[in-house]
């Protein structure tokens, strides 16, 4: 069940993510370092105060709809769930009405406000058809909106040179395509009733969100409060190449998304927290060596990359931010898997604990080590903070669930890439790059040769059959 899962969301993702690097050519040649850092402080600020406004509610109609076999059950929770997000529109529309009276940046007021309504919708039908065993046109709709993504981002950057403002309309128009997608198949305006919208619903379903507000919110301070801190105190050039340079972290974030969205819908399957710890710390096993390892082939990989296709734009220096990206991206990613823990027992205030310990201290360090060293401090505190993070939810996790992982072989892969990501700052040259890669290749084929032996086999098995 759980492969199935996890396969059916990375066809999704794996099409809406390589549509995404796509992206990244793209601004590199007709996006300036400077409009770019502002599109992104945008999207950043929206991306708090988007969870905050709507109360994080989807993470509830996950948990409840799921449980519910009866169709008119899960009909009132997702009436009740659309009905309390009308009201939160309406707010949001007064107090942007109210603000834009007194502040002067109309622009920035208006983006936000639209990068608000339609990401947290967007978020409330993906829950939605995740929920009702729509999977399949929850993929759909993740792959059509990046398509027109990539469609639109050619037409108003590449065609129109609209830059800032292409960069608002692209990222508008493909969110309003997944709401479409998705009702066309789930049905969520027809079904809606009135009559249906509950108060005790809706506090049941606020009583389940509400503490992983504070989990949204702290997460972001990972990414978010970096790259605020970068604009406040080194500039939006700057902080538009740290976006730039993020972009590649999507080589984790690809597989990270698919295996906690697999790993979240399959706990809650399991009967017994003994099932839980067992099967659970197996996966997490395979699947952080499976990043480590992942981390190691992309330095080389996506240095090679700048040096073929960047080395002339504005952004060839973010090569040397690429590792710590691809770290923070990683040991976020494996937080979440522990914290998967806390959702099966329903101590989520173990998570938002752990959260907050960790982007606290990202934000310290950060502070800290911005003026002395610039861009490498705010990288440096924001990969501590993940760490923080996932160390302390492992220790909580064991507590509650018996959950343990066997971290060696993660180290010295951890190690490796480390000393290869300095030798690579070092030397900007094609050839030793493509040397280091071959060299992991082989390394990682030996080292993972019981796993292909047996891909292997099955294959020739399956073609011989056939």
């Amino acid at each position: 069940m759980f492969l199935k899962k996890a396969s059916t969301y990375f066809v999704g993702t794996l099409s809406s993510k390589i549509l995404s690097v796509l992206l990244v050519p793209i601004y590199a040649y007709y996006v300036s370092a400077e409009a770019l850092g502002e599109y992104d402080y945008v999207l950043t600020i929206s991306n708090i105060v988007m969870p905050i406004a709507f109360l994080s509610v989807w993470e509830a109609i996950l948990r409840y709809c799921m449980k519910e076999n009866a169709a008119e059950s899960q009909r009132r929770i997702v009436s009740s769930t659309i009905g309390f997000s009308v009201a939160v529109i309406a707010v949001l529309t007064l107090l942007c009405l109210g603000i834009n009276l007194f502040y002067s940046d109309k622009k920035f007021i208006l983006c936000l406000y639209i990068f608000v309504i339609v990401q947290g919708i967007t978020y409330i039908w993906q829950y939605s058809a995740r929920s009702l065993g729509e999977s399949k046109q929850f993929v759909i709709s993740g792959v059509a909106s990046s398509a027109v993504l990539i469609v639109s981002n050619i037409v108003n950057l590449a065609v129109l040179k609209l830059e800032y403002k292409g960069l608002v309309l692209s990222f508008v128009l493909s969110h309003i395509v997944t709401i479409l997608v998705l009702e066309y198949k789930i049905k969520l305006i027809p079904n809606f009733r009135i009559s249906e919208v509950s108060l005790e619903i809706i506090k049941k379903l606020l009583k389940f969100s509400v503490p992983l507000v504070v989990n949204a919110i702290s997460l972001w301070l990972y990414s978010g409060s970096s790259r605020i801190i970068i604009r406040n105190y080194i500039g939006s050039y700057e902080n538009g190449l740290y976006s730039f340079a993020s972009k590649f972290s999507l080589v984790i974030t690809l597989f990270s998304t698919v295996i906690s969205m697999a790993v979240i819908e399959e706990a809650y399957s399991y009967k017994t927290l003994e099932e839980y710890s067992v099967k659970l710390s197996a996966l997490i096993e395979k699947v952080s060596k499976a990043y480590f390892s992942l981390v190691m082939l992309a330095v080389p990989a996506i240095n090679i990359l700048y040096t073929i296709a960047f080395k002339k734009t504005d952004y060839y220096k973010s090569a040397d931010y690429v590792f710590l990206l691809l770290l923070t991206a990683l040991f976020t990613a494996l937080a979440n898997n522990y914290g998967s823990a806390f959702q099966v027992t329903d101590k989520t205030k173990y998570i938002t604990f752990t959260t907050l310990l960790g982007a606290i201290s990202a934000i310290i360090l950060s502070l800290i080590l911005v003026r002395p060293i610039g861009i490498y401090g705010i990288l440096i505190g924001g990969t501590a903070g993940p760490l923080l993070m996932m160390l302390s939810r492992a220790v909580y996790a064991k507590k509650a669930t018996g959950l343990k992982v066997n971290w060696g072989k993660n180290i010295i892969f951890a190690a490796i890439a480390g000393i290869i990501s300095l030798s690579l700052t070092q030397v900007k040259n094609i050839f030793f790059q493509s040397g280091i890669l071959v060299v992991l290749i082989i390394y990682l084929a030996i080292e993972y040769k019981n796993e292909i032996a047996i891909i292997y086999k099955k294959s020739f098995s399956t073609g011989r059959c056939g």
